[in-house]
């Protein structure tokens, strides 16, 4: 016997839209998929024309695509689909996301740049990206890949997620819905993610040539001037260093209009792609950027290479991919600022000089009652510098011994200044050049030490200069 299938499609059609088949049919809303599903179950399972069961098989796809289309937990399990889903080792993951947390932007209006980008290989890896629009990082970690794909995942989450995670491996799962779910163990968390198109587009960067020098040096170098960047100088310059590159030399500058740093590096320098051609480089390298490079490279042999383009400069370091906006200036010239003609030549002990002004730091920086920073006066005689501070509540006299070369001379400066230049020194004798109380004072290695030129060589020779603080009679 042949069932008889009356003819429901205006049925289904005035139901759900409110058009005829026999007009123009405009199907909207979320009815439409339950429809032409219903039609189809009718057709290949021979439904009879029951309303009740059409109404069932209504109302049970509308529920699906309800639970597909929100974030209903109930029955997620049969609406999740991966768009992308990766596991990495932990701790790979970690000594990956540490390092990008310095180029991540915690002050933009873009939810991009404060994130993460990770983006899947063909070769079972992932490339971790973090880009703040002046500075970014770029590096490979491995990681077992199932489904590919390029999210973007807020990087101050994601770095206490995976660090209170236990050891293992840890799943990072995003669907159709870029919500994102981390696990590792028997813990998970759940946060939104966004695609990876919405994060910005990295520079063109020219990785043709490459210069590379030892970790060390570098590190060295930086660690020689970072203390006389300028913070918010209306001059753009002074808040960078300079760096300068040639075939045998390499040397970093800073100046904050207080103090001039300048650190030199005769040392063995490795060209790739220059050909016939000398390297010469000048290039003003951001002073927050140095302070991320910093965090990068050790106190190793181990090489870093440096990549020089029109607007960017990048530094290739142990898997990482560093690069930064360079500062579009000229930097001044500072050897204009050098005292050529000294008169007094004072040579001491660096750690005694230095726990002498720590000492006095006491009283200088006291701001009790409201106080300004008190001068530290420095009094050099024969055989010995007398250091001595006042300030309303306290005052200090300490002395340590030195050999002078001319005539006495009293001279005040800033007890927080002097301190930082001769932190930065890496030589244990220092000398120390002055003319009059208002002219700077040149701090340099002392030349009378046993083996002067090979401790030259493994500290390099730095100049640094400190402006005075003019005194009240």
């Amino acid at each position: 016997m042949t069932t008889e299938f009356p003819d429901f499609t205006d049925f289904f059609i005035n139901r759900f839209t409110g058009y005829s088949s026999q007009g123009n049919l405009w199907l909207a809303g979320p009815d439409f998929p339950c429809v032409i599903l219903i039609f189809r179950l009718v057709h290949i399972f021979h439904i009879p024309y029951d309303y009740y069961c059409y109404f069932s098989l209504y109302f049970l796809l509308n529920l699906y695509f309800y639970i597909y289309f929100t974030k209903t937990d109930f029955f997620r399990c049969f609406a999740w689909r991966n768009a992308m889903k990766v596991t990495f080792n932990k701790n790979e993951l970690m000594n990956a996301i540490i390092p990008a947390m310095g180029t991540v932007s915690n002050k933009n209006t873009l939810a991009a740049v404060e994130g993460i980008l990770i983006d899947t290989c063909d070769n079972g890896s992932c490339t971790l990206s973090s880009f703040d629009l002046d500075k970014g990082m770029r590096t490979s970690v491995s990681a077992e890949v199932d489904e590919p794909g390029s999210y973007i995942i807020n990087a101050g989450k994601l770095n206490q997620i995976v660090r209170l995670m236990p050891d293992g491996d840890i799943t990072i799962e995003v669907d159709k819905r870029n919500l994102t779910k981390i696990t590792g163990g028997r813990s998970s968390f759940e946060l939104h993610a966004l695609s990876g198109e919405d994060f910005p587009n990295l520079p063109e960067l020219n990785l043709e040539k490459g210069i590379r020098i030892r970790q060390c040096d570098l590190k060295r170098m930086i660690a020689g001037t970072f203390f006389a960047i300028a913070q918010n100088d209306p001059r753009p310059a002074l808040n960078g260093a300079l760096l300068r590159i040639t075939e045998n030399k390499i040397a970093m500058v800073s100046c904050d209009g207080n103090r001039l740093a300048v650190k030199e590096f005769e040392c063995e320098i490795d060209l790739e792609n220059y050909g016939d051609e000398k390297p010469d480089i000048q290039v003003i390298v951001p002073g927050k950027s140095l302070a991320e490079l910093m965090k990068l490279i050790g106190d190793t042999e181990d090489m870093v290479t440096i990549r020089p383009a029109r607007k960017h400069i990048v530094f290739q370091v142990s898997g990482f991919l560093f690069f930064t906006r360079i500062i579009d200036e000229k930097y001044m010239d500072y050897e204009r600022f050098i005292p050529k003609t000294s008169k007094i030549f004072v040579t001491l002990s660096r750690p005694e000089l230095i726990a002498a002004l720590e000492r006095a730091s006491l009283v200088t920086e006291d701001r009790t009652m409201g106080q300004t920073k008190s001068v530290l006066v420095c009094e050099f005689t024969d055989g010995w510098l007398k250091i001595t501070s006042t300030s309303v509540t306290s005052s200090v006299y300490d002395e340590i011994p030195a050999a002078k070369e001319g005539e006495d001379l009293r001279i005040g400066f800033n007890c927080r200044y002097l301190l930082d230049a001769l932190r930065a020194c890496d030589t244990d004798r220092l000398k120390l050049s002055l003319t009059t109380s208002l002219m700077s004072m040149i701090i340099q290695p002392a030349p009378d030490f046993s083996d002067h030129e090979t401790e030259k060589e493994e500290t390099g020779n730095y100049l640094y200069l400190v402006n005075p603080i003019k005194m009240k009679e």
